[in-house]
């Protein structure tokens, strides 16, 4: 039976906040006097992760209206377990202690599922759908009248739209917070060693506090953030407002560049300006958009004019996918997949959703202005969300389809086995690559060019085994 809505407890975040801080201690102080190892360092991690995020899903599912509370422990428990699962097996089981992992994709996985992943499965209906009305003449006839039809899941976009943001907005929100809540207790402490009252301020300077003060801060201001609906709305409308919509737009893009020229592993190498530009332009129509419909209770129609301007802009659209998927066609064919590439793909099918989703409301007018925002963003938010599990994980790893399609293409003479980068095989597909060149080096001497690719791939594992270990060696030793 679904929940009423309640007040939300801020004596009960924080407890919450509280209880994670003392296991996140309790967790963290056998990994630093002992080097875990084998099974011991799998469950470590495990309920490491576990503890970290099964508060965060408390957090986020408090005080949903029309939220179960079965459904609700269901979330926090399954949400609770799959996620700690998978980032395990990406960073633990399948680490090789010769080489870093370097992929964020679990991370990335596990906050889209928190943030996207909760509402849609918080708010999922099954009610029966109306039927449809016979025509006049049936009813003259003494047709009898169709019954409602079997129930049906559906999502209620307006709900989905405002948990999401309110989520969102009051994670940020809790981590100030909470950050400005520890910089109040680190003044305290340090008064309290003025006034000659040492013993206290180091009491408040020990690990075991601060890791318990700041989780209790945070729950308690998730708590207070929670309970100020007015101001999660009023904060929504800010950030969703026409003049703040470019700067964030800006922002996105600018951080993407930053975290592209960090990584120095572009997604587009052959016209990558014109494909950032291009990007950009898509992601500023996409918010654009939905700043405009936002949770779709209130939609403005547009006048004549401005509805064939947005009907160009959205063939202009059409256009740049076009633009986009030409460059990333021509390198997958002249370089082969990557695991950049990979994601980029999949980044470009999701655009290529939204935008061909949007523009429908645009040709079929019968339906009302707008109406296919809604149902392609909850599919948009549902492929986002298996997407990213399934590439960031062994069952379709984006490092392991490019390793793969670099073996097919050295085997079957695509790449040039003397000029092949075996050494770059391993670095950017981490795991995956170092099962490739231990392939390589044992493929069938009677391919034409088995002995190059055989020492090729030999070099490499030399070469990245003995780099790797003492870059590991020096990572652990500062640490």
């Amino acid at each position: 039976m679904a929940n009423t809505v309640r007040k939300t407890s801020v004596t009960e975040m924080a407890g919450i906040g509280l209880l994670q801080g003392i296991s996140l201690y309790a967790l963290t102080t056998p990994a630093a006097k002992a080097q875990l190892s084998g099974m011991s360092a799998v469950l470590w991690m495990t309920c490491w992760t576990a503890v970290v995020l099964v508060p965060l899903l408390c957090y986020f599912t408090e005080n949903l209206l029309g939220l179960s509370r079965l459904r609700r422990v269901a979330i926090v428990a399954g949400l609770g377990f799959v996620i700690p699962v998978m980032l395990t097996t990406e960073y633990t089981v399948l680490r090789q202690r010769e080489f870093i992992q370097s992929s964020y994709a679990p991370l990335l996985t596990a906050a889209v599922w928190s943030f996207i992943g909760v509402p849609l499965l918080a708010h999922l209906r099954h009610s029966p759908r109306v039927a449809r009305r016979l025509h006049p003449a049936y009813e003259v006839q003494g047709a009898a009248r169709p019954q409602a039809r079997a129930q049906g899941w559906h999502w209620p976009y307006a709900d989905l739209f405002q948990t999401t943001w309110r989520n969102t907005i009051a994670f940020f929100t809790a981590l100030v917070l909470g950050g400005i809540g520890l910089a109040a207790l680190a003044l305290v402490a340090v008064a309290c060693r003025l006034v000659g009252l040492g013993v206290v301020g180091q009491i408040l300077f020990e690990p075991p506090v601060l890791v318990s003060a700041y989780a209790t801060l945070y729950g308690a201001a998730m708590g207070l953030v929670l309970k100020q609906q007015t101001w999660l709305i009023a904060a929504r409308r800010f950030l969703l407002s026409g003049r703040n919509l470019l700067p964030l737009s800006l922002a996105v893009l600018f951080g993407c560049e930053v975290w592209r020229y960090r990584t120095d592993m572009p997604v587009l190498a052959a016209g990558y300006t014109t494909a950032v530009i291009l990007a950009g332009l898509l992601m500023f129509m996409v918010v654009r958009t939905n700043t405009h419909y936002l949770d779709g209770l209130e939609v403005e129609a547009p006048s004549p004019r401005v509805r064939k301007f947005l009907v160009a802009a959205w063939m202009a659209a059409m256009v740049a996918l076009g633009v986009i998927a030409l460059l990333l066609v021509r390198l997958v064919l002249q370089d082969g997949w990557s695991a950049d590439r990979v994601w980029a793909a999949f980044l470009w099918a999701l655009a290529a959703g939204c935008v061909v989703g949007y523009g429908l409301s645009m040709f079929r007018r019968e339906q009302g202005w707008m109406w296919s925002v809604a149902p392609t963003n909850i599919a948009m938010g549902g492929v986002l969300c298996a997407g990213m599990f399934l590439l960031a994980t062994p069952f379709a790893d984006a490092r392991s389809i490019a390793a793969q399609d670099q073996i097919q293409r050295l085997l079957d003479g695509d790449a040039p086995a003397d000029h092949f980068d075996y050494v770059r095989l391993a670095r950017e597909n981490d795991r995956y690559g170092r099962d490739a060149l231990k392939y390589l080096s044992q493929v069938d001497p009677k391919h034409p060019h088995a002995a190059h690719i055989i020492a090729g791939a030999n070099a490499a594992l030399d070469k990245t085994t003995t780099a790797d270990t003492s870059e590991f060696s020096d990572r652990s030793s500062r640490r």
